[in-house]
């Protein structure tokens, strides 16, 4: 329930330990390492982003001058590279991409009819076909991803077969945290 919001007041943040495969993105600017863990269930990739503090920390700001009240030097962006054919060769075949935006809604409160807006940063997913001979997400009804935020982590579901593979495929990821580094491993599904 409230895990973010008590980590986020005491400072304490008890960081999930998660079953499957983990790549650790070092970033230094958000205070330690992005955890980017995967894990297949009922025909879907899951994708989990832990950050070094709570999701909600991590998001908002804006870049600015660095002197200027709201800067920030950092950003939750991440984008995940799928080699999947795990052939260095054949480059990179499908791209999930987090990108940190601002955003603002209209909500109803009040009296009937009124509405009030607010603002706020979301991560906002894409996933785009790279190369390959695999599925295109873009033809038909294609795939467009979701991500929830569940105590403090970003999460996202991808189906194997939007990138076109089986559970126990082995795969080469490329992942890569905001404005920091990049990590690659190669697995095989489980």
């Amino acid at each position: 329930g409230h895990t973010e919001i008590v980590a986020m007041l005491s400072g304490k943040w008890p960081r999930p330990k998660l079953p499957g495969t983990t790549v650790s993105v070092p970033c230094d600017k958000l205070g330690g390492p992005v955890d980017v863990n995967l894990q297949t269930a009922s025909g879907n990739l899951g994708v989990t982003i832990t950050y070094p503090r709570p999701l909600s920390s991590v998001l908002g700001g804006f870049y600015d001058e660095p002197d200027r009240h709201g800067y920030k030097d950092w950003s939750a962006d991440v984008t995940l590279h799928f080699d999947t054919d795990a052939n260095r060769k054949t480059g990179i075949e499908y791209e999930l991409e987090l990108d940190e935006v601002g955003t603002s809604v209209k909500v109803p409160f009040g009296t009937e009819g009124e509405t009030k807006t607010v603002s706020g940063h979301v991560l906002m997913p894409s996933f785009t076909k790279k190369g390959g001979s695999g599925p295109d997400p873009s033809d038909g009804d294609g795939f467009y991803p979701r991500v929830s935020n569940d105590g403090g982590v970003a999460k996202v579901e991808v189906p194997l077969t939007a990138l076109g593979l089986a559970p126990g495929a082995t795969i080469r990821l490329v992942a890569e945290a905001g404005l920091c580094s990049q990590k690659e491993a190669t697995f095989q599904l489980k």
